[in-house]
């Protein structure tokens, strides 16, 4: 019997990972995706936390924000080659 033949991928699958590569969040892939294809992608962090990292006498704590955002994109001109872009803008503000 002959074997079946591979399912076509659905370009929608392909996501851009924090540095616009094809990948997970912090993991990129060696695929560069279909021909044509554009990619784009938005990320964002929030964090905030009194008490994390100091917990001294007289109850003075720290308290830490952190705000990040990034915009991707990623685009496969050819079979062997894609392009990608990622400005990655963050803000930590430590008291």
């Amino acid at each position: 019997m002959p074997a079946a033949p591979p399912a076509p991928f659905d370009p929608n699958s392909y996501l851009t990972s924090l540095t616009g590569q094809i990948g997970l969040y912090h993991l990129s892939t060696a695929e560069v995706g279909p021909v044509g294809h554009a990619r784009f992608g938005l990320h964002g962090q929030f964090f905030r936390s009194s008490g994390f990292l100091v917990e001294g006498v007289n109850n003075s704590q720290d308290t830490n924000t952190r705000f990040g955002g990034v915009f991707t994109f990623g685009y496969t001109p050819h079979e062997a080659t894609a392009t990608n872009a990622s400005p990655n803008p963050a803000a930590a503000i430590p008291s």
